[in-house]
């Protein structure tokens, strides 16, 4: 057998590198990229609008709340909003897979408080998007949970 020299090592140590490079390659390629919305330059001309809506949801005397009791997502109003009757859209998305977001509309009780069930879907992060119109003002409130 004959005995490999400087020179072989490095043509070794080229090939090994090259086949690494182009497994790289091909593995980056094939993972799916999704953008978290589709017109996010729209969305970010409009983010100013978005800042004021989250100060006043600030400046109300009292918060939305939000807890997750197992698989139930419980959301109290406001009572300070609960006056007049409030309208709106929970927007429930998950950052990294499109697939699984959707929306729920603002239905409450008499006490305000809402319960959106949980169960079913993807464990992992939910980022919640709540948007609230008492007749007069625009509200939004944001807020993340982890589901197991």
């Amino acid at each position: 057998m004959k005995k490999l020299n400087w020179g072989h090592w490095i043509a070794i140590v080229l090939g090994v590198f090259l086949v690494l490079n182009v497994i790289m390659v091909i593995f980056t390629f094939s993972q799916d990229v999704e953008l978290v919305t589709d017109n996010y330059y729209e969305k970010e001309l409009k983010y100013q609008d978005e800042l004021g809506k989250m100060n006043k949801a600030l400046a109300l005397p009292d918060s939305l709340k939000m807890s997750m009791d197992r698989f139930e997502l419980n959301i109290s109003y406001p009572q300070s909003l609960l006056k007049n009757k409030l309208v709106g859209t929970i927007h429930l998305y998950r950052p990294d897979q499109r697939k699984f977001d959707y929306d729920v509309d603002v239905k409450y009780d008499d006490s305000g408080r809402q319960t959106i069930n949980m169960s079913g879907k993807a464990p992992g992060k939910w980022k919640i998007s709540i948007s609230l119109n008492d007749g007069e003002h625009d509200y939004l409130f944001k807020d993340v949970i982890f589901l197991q």
